[in-house]
């Protein structure tokens, strides 16, 4: 019996909370084509990594590292701005303690 759904029917809802936090794990078949597409995509990265210059690179991180925080705080529930979370990247936080206190939710450098 497969117990796969097509992509166009809806998801079981549940009043479970952890149901929504259960991971999705492919199955043994799909595990295969899976391992091969993750090595392409670690080979392609690594090809990439000599073909951008050292302050692209790090110019690209900076703004990849503010995009994951925003959106890292959306999925959280946490109204913080982009510009809120810039001035909290480079340690100038807001004199308003409701920003203030948002700064827990902004990763590490």
């Amino acid at each position: 019996m497969n117990k796969n759904k097509p992509a166009n029917e809806p998801a079981k809802k549940s009043k479970n909370p952890a149901y929504y936090l259960t991971p999705l794990l492919p199955g043994n078949s799909n595990i295969g084509p899976l391992k091969d597409m993750a090595q392409e995509i670690i080979a392609a990265s690594a090809g990439l990594e000599g073909k951008v210059a050292r302050e692209t690179a790090i110019v690209l991180g900076d703004q990849l590292r503010l995009i994951n925080s925003y959106y890292s705080n959306l999925i959280e529930g946490h109204k913080t701005t982009i510009p809120d979370i810039s001035m909290a990247l480079q340690k100038k936080f807001s004199k308003d303690p409701e920003k203030n206190m948002r700064r827990n939710c902004v990763p590490p450098m």
